[in-house]
């Protein structure tokens, strides 16, 4: 849940798996940023149910794109690990957790127009460099992430700016690290 508070975007989470609505929430996030944005959330059923967290934060008038992680009980998030330190901004994260690692797709505007950009993270360490899945000379946006388990591999999908026909989809797969 994500709600405004004291001129800032601030990110709670709240456990909602007992069914009692009145369990107090939890801040995600605890730091300077004036906004923090588009949370995603995904909990790894491989490794004892961690939950994983990515978000967009502004800081210094760009968006980086941030990942925390929790043990499922007792909820307590670690630190965030900052995956962008992109001149220009990124944002519209999305994240699969599987195996232990979590895997990240987001947009980034390094190169001009927004390019979806792939990472992976274990252990809360990014496992080599962030790697553009689509590099395009168009606007790249919306990326969706999932895991398919029938070819053990993820799958990207976005909206593509086609100057003919305004935006299509576009997808590719991507082998696990």
């Amino acid at each position: 849940m994500i709600r405004p508070k004291r001129s800032t975007w601030e990110i709670y989470v709240k456990d909602l798996s007992t069914g009692d609505l009145s369990t107090p929430s939890t801040r995600l996030t605890n730091d300077n940023a004036v906004a923090d944005v588009m949370p995603k959330i995904s909990v790894d059923r491989t490794r004892d149910d961690r939950i994983h967290v990515v978000y967009a934060s502004e800081i210094d008038g760009r968006f980086q794109i941030h990942a925390t992680s929790s043990a499922r009980s007792p909820v307590s998030f670690e630190p965030a690990t900052v995956l962008t330190r992109s001149s220009r901004g990124a944002w519209q994260p999305d994240a699969v957790a599987l195996d232990g690692a979590l895997h990240v797709v987001w947009v980034d505007f390094d190169t001009g127009q927004g390019d979806i950009v792939y990472q992976s993270i274990r252990d809360g360490v990014p496992s080599g460099e962030a790697r553009a899945i689509a590099p395009s000379p168009g606007i790249s946006r919306n990326p969706t992430l999932l895991h398919d388990p029938d070819d053990e591999a993820l799958v990207v999908v976005w909206e593509e700016a086609d100057p003919d026909a305004g935006f299509r989809i576009e997808k590719r797969r991507i082998a696990i690290d």
